[in-house]
């Protein structure tokens, strides 16, 4: 500060924080509350599953009553009414697929009393994702068809990405994700997405993304479309509250890795627990958002999700739980167990799209990823991202 006074010294300082007060006053906050979330399915015609696609359910019963020891014409009748009833004659299946294992423990809460039948899956070359181990050559890495980047990490679209129910060409959305959401958001408290400290929705060095729940359901208007502009409040519980430190660059909102928590509903999960998360945001011209979120994910709750469905999840979703079960052990790629080696996380990736809303926040806003504690923003823009 060589030939500065005191008092110069004063004004500069007092000058400093006016043009840093005036920055921060100028920075815009948007705000929106999530209209879908769902897996980041990539569809790309045959090339993704080459081995074709895993049969429906009714296939996968008839080859299982036959593993069993039942003639085919005993398979036939058994599945003559299919999907049949629970304790009803035409349900008489259903038992028998419960138990299919070792014929005395139930085979969704015990899969592996049943051998591996074998799942179909991915052997395509791209994926929805993000690098999330540093690792580009690694020989289950995709390339992401929307950014190009390489050594992304999505095990568990490699596990159920040839499963019917969850193959759908844009911008459709797969079965099995639809239907779970359909009777989800107009019931569960509604999820919030806040973006703030932008001062240049092309380019921001810092900007601060914040997840959290509603105390409320979303609302929908007249046409049954999410209404935009409502006003929602956050629930004050940490579990569903994150905050996550990020950039903008080309009108890309880019977070640094940070853990995300969030409380969902068991019909889908009771909650979600991403470690090493990133997210990638675009505010789209309409004012709408459109999302991808990549993580690990223990690979036990995910098959939870599906499985505590039983019967009901395995029939309409035609998803073998058994061999959902041996094929996410099989994929699981992060967090090793010290004591068998078994990776207890498998990367995923999951879309969200909002619509825009008002965000009140809860007077305890503490978080389950702190912005302060994440990587700086100028890190990753020295890398390129």
């Amino acid at each position: 500060m060589k030939g500065y006074g005191r008092s110069s010294l004063a004004l500069v300082t007092a000058a400093g924080l006016l043009v840093a007060a005036s920055n921060s006053a100028f920075a815009d906050t948007r705000g929106f509350v999530v209209s879908w979330f769902g897996l980041a399915e990539y569809f790309g015609g045959d090339s993704d599953c080459p081995d074709g696609l895993n049969p429906m359910s009714t296939e996968f019963y008839r080859r299982d009553l036959l593993r069993l020891g039942y003639s085919p014409e005993e398979a036939t009748r058994l599945l003559k009414d299919f999907p049949g009833t629970p304790g009803s004659p035409d349900g008489e299946y259903i038992a028998i697929m419960q138990k299919r294992g070792d014929k005395n423990h139930n085979v969704y809460t015990f899969p592996e009393t049943e051998p591996d039948p074998g799942l179909k899956e991915v052997k395509g070359k791209f994926a929805y994702g993000f690098n999330l181990d540093g690792n580009v050559d690694s020989p289950i890495s995709f390339t992401d068809p929307d950014t190009a980047e390489k050594g992304v990490k999505n095990q568990l679209y490699r596990t159920i990405g040839c499963v019917q129910s969850f193959r759908a060409p844009p911008p459709s959305h797969d079965y099995l994700s639809q239907v779970t959401w359909e009777q989800l958001r107009d019931n569960m408290p509604a999820w919030l997405i806040e973006v703030s400290g932008i001062t240049d929705p092309m380019n921001s060095s810092d900007v601060r993304v914040e997840i959290s729940r509603a105390t409320r359901p979303i609302l929908r208007d007249a046409t049954a479309a999410i209404r935009a502009g409502v006003t929602y409040k956050q629930d004050p519980d940490p579990r569903s509250h994150s905050v996550l430190h990020g950039h903008i660059k080309d009108g890309v909102i880019y977070t640094d890795p940070a853990d995300i928590r969030i409380i969902a509903d068991p019909l889908m999960a009771p909650e979600y627990r991403w470690s090493r998360a990133q997210m990638r945001l675009k505010i789209n011209s309409d004012g709408s958002l459109k999302a991808l979120l990549g993580g690990y994910l223990d690979w036990y709750s995910v098959y939870w999700a599906y499985a505590a469905g039983g019967w009901a999840y395995e029939h309409s979703g035609s998803l073998d739980m058994v061999a959902l079960w041996y094929s996410l052990k099989r994929h699981a790629d992060a967090d090793p167990d010290p004591a068998t080696g078994q990776n207890k996380s498998i990367s995923t990736a999951y879309d969200f799209e909002g619509v825009p809303a008002f965000v009140v926040h809860a007077n305890n806003r503490s978080s389950v990823a702190d912005a302060t504690q994440a990587k700086p923003a100028s890190k990753r823009l020295a890398a390129g991202n």
